[in-house]
């Protein structure tokens, strides 16, 4: 394969960048090498465009076309080039990008090739691997064995002279010298991996036709060659010669074990999948006494199912390997290694689960087996046990002998240490006191502490003599008629370190619990105490802070935290249930009367405290009766209110706030009960008296919407059946009543709703949300399957007809176009878009489809929009109706304005979501293709004109058919955003995705050197209706701007002063006059 010469860049510049990719620590400098790279072997590949967006290339629209080196016209010739530098470069990193690359666009592009240069590429490839020396790396012979083995798979149907290559590899295998044979058997693993695990359709089309055909006429052929050479290496002499090729042959019998004849195959094999799945005929070629010397091997050969050997034949090879386990056992051969060791255990895994031993029951061999496996297990349990009891008796003797020389050693230590210490102060001229230095004393005196645990007593002795003879010395100089400091300080540092040593021994002495460090910190604060005495001084701390009045709401959310958290433990719950401090709370029922319960109006306080004390009374002992009077506090406070409204008090204001305070109160402590235990005692308190006191309360004496939420919020968290919590028997009518409730609550709201669906002052907390909330209560009673729905019929039940019409009715309250309009992304200021825009580029960019849905999910609302308005001219008829609900921020605007002008902005994303379409394989396409298409209505020319450009820059053989594919994308092009039309759009996209994977098309990206003159045309003659018009219009336009300017020019589109609708120009691009820095990362 000769690459045209000319101006080409040196081996040393290309050796020098692969240098720089792979061994420099700057990251910028290695994207610079990758991007020079990427120009002289272009991968024609969308995520290599991605990389180089990511580096600044292709960031304006002039840019779209990447740069390429001028030879390179098509991934074939990027092939040629990367052969041309392989075969000159010597260095090792060259090397290995070479073959990777080369790797990559087999992979990606083989399919396009002919037949001709599927054939040529191929024989390259034999080769390149053929004249690899002993010196090659093994990766690089791995890389080129892919690419030969996805050359396989593409043309094994259509050429009779790839199929061949084959037969190259096996003479490499039988007749070439060692390293040609290790080649060999590493090329056929790989093609036996590739053509077994299953490869996308776009790159290997008709792969399961392929696979049947290597099976049946080849791979036989692989299977009986690899155990040939196996065979030959039993007897050989040069073993340790031999070693590397008989593992790659070891390797790809393990594979071929592995393949997936169950799949591909209808011979009856697949009776039992616990087995291996060898092909009925292929029994002339597996020499099972041969085979069993090989231990690794043998835990698969052991699988192959019992019905692929006959009844003689098996029952020779069961007893064949019976007998050889029994051998490696009973004479534990090689058993000392690790590996043998476990695939002895694989091996006895295997063979005892696929084999019944019914032919050699009768047979002394049978109960040595089960002997010599008894033997095996209990030796693989015993390696289980404590270190202690698998001590051998030199070890033992060791440890004896370190015990019994510790005495000496903690003397000598000790003599050591002071005898350092003594000439480090003598050295520095009396200035310098070692015992500055704590970490070195801590760390000197941590070993000897060590050694004191062995023999305490002992140790101790030596401490308390040393102590002694130094403590006189000591006394003796202060004693003396006239002594001088100088005389007496080295005795006292000695005497210091002594003093230091015996704390060190008390220390050693101690034997303190297990604690976690966060304890450890806490009773360093806290004092030597326990964890039961801690756990008690921090929750006398949380409870005196909960009772604290005005105390800070910071405050507040941290204790909660922690008290929540000891709550939600396992093993902390318990302990805190039983200190004192808790159950001085208990007791005393003052649960309810904490200070901060009365001052406090932020639910999720409320809410995280509830939930701790429910779980801290579902823990305890007496949990029944505990929780009736947690419970009936609550009840004797609704029937306080209840007398409260007869004397229509709770108009209220403190009246009114206690009440909203016990409806978040008892919604909190429902949001934390997951137990059916727990949840069956709330149900019995609350229903059906306290839940009709509260609905009479919250409708009929309160007007304030705020009660209305809390009270609705309560019901939706009543009938929420979380971890499945509520549960009725079959015979209860409880389902049938909680729901006849429901649908009253569900009405009652509608009506009150109604009544003020005329106000026009807080519409949103009046009437909007709780109508939302009821939607909510009605869904979760559904999907909470706990009400009997068929039996309200025959009963003449209307509370079913009740709710529905009440639901019903709640939609026609909310103005559809408050709902059809977008109200929450109307006013936004230009910081909020460019978050957004953000955001939404990064998400499409996401390999997860959740993600790059949402986005695509978002960015429609927003291009609707937007097109509804440059359609019209002018805002939703019903927009300034709501304008009340957005704060007047300077520099707000309806994002269709801020949208409407910007036509970069509208490219840029529609060329990103295009790619996505055109050249990626997508698990979400319908949600890819709803923007796509309000872009592609909103830039109609721009689409036609990058749809052209695709077409242009791709091989002639495939132009015409991607023509007619990509031609039904652009004729489902329409001016108005209909449902039908969307359908028909998303429909044209899964038809061009059929169309590329039928015809074996594979793109590549636009470069440089890669566009044509062919003019596309994309029209349809069979279609006369107004959307072929459009088109082709569209096509003389982009046919003139094409002609009129070179390959490199910027597309221009609709001039600025245009409007694309044909009437008045748009607003302004931007307020300001200049774009907002919000979009700058699109420029």
């Amino acid at each position: 394969m000769d690459f045209q010469l000319g101006d080409q860049p040196t081996i040393e510049l290309l050796d020098s960048l692969c240098v720089r990719l792979y061994e420099s620590a700057n990251t910028e400098d290695r994207n610079l090498a990758e991007k020079k790279l990427y120009y002289y072997f272009p991968s024609f590949m969308q995520n290599q465009e991605t990389f180089m967006l990511s580096l600044g290339i292709g960031s304006s629209e002039k840019d779209t076309i990447l740069p390429v080196y001028q030879f390179i016209k098509t991934p074939f010739d990027s092939l040629k080039h990367l052969f041309w530098f392989f075969e000159l470069t010597g260095n090792r990193y060259s090397r290995f990008y070479a073959s990777q690359r080369i790797k990559v666009l087999t992979l990606s592009y083989a399919i396009t090739f002919s037949i001709a240069e599927l054939e040529t590429f191929g024989s390259e490839l034999l080769k390149i691997l053929s004249a690899l020396d002993n010196s090659t790396e093994r990766n690089i012979i791995s890389e080129f064995s892919q690419s030969i083995s996805y050359v396989l798979m593409v043309g094994w149907i259509t050429s009779e002279k790839t199929v061949a290559f084959i037969d190259t590899i096996f003479e490499l295998c039988n007749h070439g010298n060692y390293f040609q044979q290790l080649k060999g058997f590493i090329v056929l693993k790989i093609i036996v991996q590739e053509i077994s695990r299953e490869q996308p359709a776009k790159f290997i089309p008709k792969q399961r036709r392929m696979a049947t055909m290597f099976k049946d006429n080849k791979l036989k052929l692989v299977f009986k060659t690899a155990v040939d050479k196996m065979k030959s290496f039993i007897n050989d002499s040069q073993s340790n010669y031999n070693n590397e090729l008989l593992l790659e042959v070891i390797d790809l019998q393990k594979e071929i074990y592995l393949f997936d004849f169950v799949g591909l195959s209808d011979d009856g094999s697949e009776d039992d999948i616990l087995s291996v799945q060898i092909p009925a005929g292929w029994r002339d070629s597996i020499d099972a006494i041969e085979l069993v010397k090989f231990l690794e091997l043998l835990s698969y050969f052991s699988s192959i199912r019992r019905t692929f050997l006959t009844d003689d034949t098996r029952q020779k090879f069961v007893e064949l390997i019976c007998t050889n386990i029994v051998d490696i056992i009973d004479n534990e051969i090689h058993m000392e290694m690790v590996d043998n060791f476990h695939q002895m255990s694989r091996l006895l895994s295997r063979f005892c689960t696929i084999h019944t031993f019914t032919e050699l029951e009768s047979k002394p061999i049978y109960f040595k087996f089960l002997a010599s496996a008894l033997k095996f297990t209990i030796k693989g349990f015993s390696s289980w046990e404590e270190y202690e009891t698998a001590k051998t008796p030199e070890d033992k003797k060791i440890v004896t002998e370190i015990k019994s020389a510790i005495k000496d050693v903690i003397t000598n230590y000790l003599l050591a240490l002071i005898s350092a210490a003594s000439n480090n102060y003598i050295q520095n001229n009396h200035n310098t006191d070692p015992l500055d230095n704590e970490e070195d004393i801590f760390e000197q005196l941590n070993h000897l502490a060590t050694m004191a645990r062995l023999h305490y007593q002992e140790a101790v002795s030596i401490l308390m003599q040393a102590m002694n003879n130094f403590a006189s010395q000591y006394q003796n100089a202060l004693s003396a008629d006239s002594y001088k400091q100088e005389e007496i300080e080295l005795p006292e540092i000695q005497l210091s370190w002594l003093i230091n040593v015996v704390s060190a021994f008390l220390n050693a002495k101690k034997r303190n619990p297990r604690h976690s460090r966060m304890f450890i910190k806490l009773s360093t604060i806290l004092g030597e105490i326990d964890t039961t005495q801690c756990l008690d001084i921090i929750i006398q701390r949380v409870i005196y802070n909960l009772d604290l009045p005005g105390c800070n709401t910071a405050v507040l959310m941290k204790s909660l935290d922690l008290f929540y958290e000891l709550s939600v433990g396992y093993n902390s719950v318990r302990q805190i249930t039983n200190i004192s401090s808790i159950q001085n709370l208990l007791k005393e029922d003052r649960l309810h009367s904490l200070g901060f319960l009365a001052t406090t109006d932020i639910f999720k306080l409320r809410e995280k405290y509830y939930a701790s004390a429910i779980r801290i009374i579902a823990v305890s002992e007496k949990f029944d009766d505990l929780l009736k009077s947690f419970l009936e506090v609550w009840g004797n406070e609704i029937e306080s209110f209840v007398q409260i409204c007869k004397l229509s008090r709770l108009e209220q204001e403190d009246y009114r706030k206690k009440f909203m305070h016990l409806l978040q109160s008892i919604r909190g402590c429902l949001s934390s009960i997951s137990s059916r235990d727990v949840y069956k005692v709330f149900f019995s308190w609350i229903f059906p008296r306290h839940l009709e006191s509260l609905y009479n309360i919250s409708f009929f004496s309160c007007s304030d919407p705020g009660v209305l939420i809390a009270f609705l919020k309560l019901v939706r968290e009543f009938v929420t059946n979380k971890s499945q919590r509520i549960t009725f028997d079959v015979s209860s009518p409880n389902g049938i009543l909680v729901f006849q409730i429901i649908s009253k609550i569900l009405f009652q709201t509608e009506e009150t709703l109604r009544a003020q669906s005329g106000c026009t002052d807080n519409r949103y907390k009046r009437i909007y949300k709780p109508a939302a909330i009821c939607y909510d209560i009605l869904n979760k009673i559904f999907s909470g399957r706990y009400v009997a729905i068929g039996v309200m019929p025959i009963y003449n039940d209307s509370s079913l007809d009740i709710a529905f019409t009440s639901i019903f009715e709640l939609a026609n309250i909310v103005p559809t176009e408050f709902v059809s309009n977008n109200i929450h992304l109307i006013y936004l200021t230009l910081k909020n878009l460019e978050k957004i825009l953000l955001l939404c580029s990064i998400a499409l960019q996401s390999p997860i489809a959740s993600i790059s849905s949402l986005a695509s999910s978002i960015l429609e609302h927003m291009f609707v929009y937007t097109f509804e308005y440059q359609s019209t001219g002018k805002y939703t008829p019903e927009l300034e109706n709501y304008a009340f609900y957005f704060q007047r921020i300077e520099n707000r605007a309806p994002i269709c304005k801020l949208l409407s002008g910007n036509d970069d902005i509208q490219r840029k994303f529609l060329k990103q979501l295009y790619d996505k379409i055109l050249f990626e394989e997508n698990q979400n396409e319908w949600s890819l293709s709803r923007p796509l298409f309000a872009l592609a209505t909103l830039q109609k020319e721009y689409f036609y004109y990058y749809s052209s450009l695709v077409v242009q820059h791709q091989p002639e053989s495939i132009r015409e058919q991607l023509t007619k594919s990509i031609g039904g994308i652009v004729n489902s092009i329409n001016s108005a955003l209909k449902p039908d039309c969307k359908d028909k759009f998303t429909q044209a996209i899964t038809q061009y995705k059929r169309d590329i994977t039928n015809n074996n098309i594979n793109l590549v990206l636009p470069t440089t050197q890669n566009k044509s003159q062919a003019v596309v045309d994309f029209t349809d003659p069979l279609n006369d209706s107004e959307s072929q018009t459009t088109i082709s219009g569209l096509g003389r336009r982009v046919g003139q701007l094409d002609a009129g300017q070179t390959e490199n020019a910027e597309y221009q589109g609709t001039k600025p002063d245009q409007s694309p609708h044909g009437t008045e120009a748009s607003p302004p691009r931007y307020a300001g006059g200049s774009p907002p820095e919000g979009v700058s990362y699109l420029k």
